[in-house]
């Protein structure tokens, strides 16, 4: 057994359906045109910041409750900093 054959049934193994998408597609479908592959990135975008806001918007109630130093809201602090991340390459980008 070589290792791709060895890495696929670990993969397997671990439930993972390697190369498929959400929807089941493998990706490597049709060919997608410039203006629906547009249309993706910028759903992909607004759905960034639409968690964006989400996650501000539950930071500010917690802090609000004086709960800065729990784990829910560090873990919020670390998802704003990778949206913010995200969301600041979408931008470089015109998106």
């Amino acid at each position: 057994m070589d290792d791709s054959e060895r890495l696929a049934n670990s993969a397997e193994g671990l439930g993972c359906d390697s190369g498929r998408l959400a929807n089941g597609a493998s990706g490597a479908g049709r060919p997608v045109d410039d203006s629906e592959r547009l249309a993706a990135y910028d759903a992909f975008a607004r759905g960034i910041r639409a968690e964006l806001a989400e996650v501000g918007t539950r930071m500010d109630v917690l802090r609000a409750e004086n709960k800065v130093k729990t784990a829910t809201y560090r873990q919020l602090f670390a998802t704003r900093m990778t949206l913010k991340d995200i969301d600041r390459r979408l931008v470089e980008r015109g998106l």
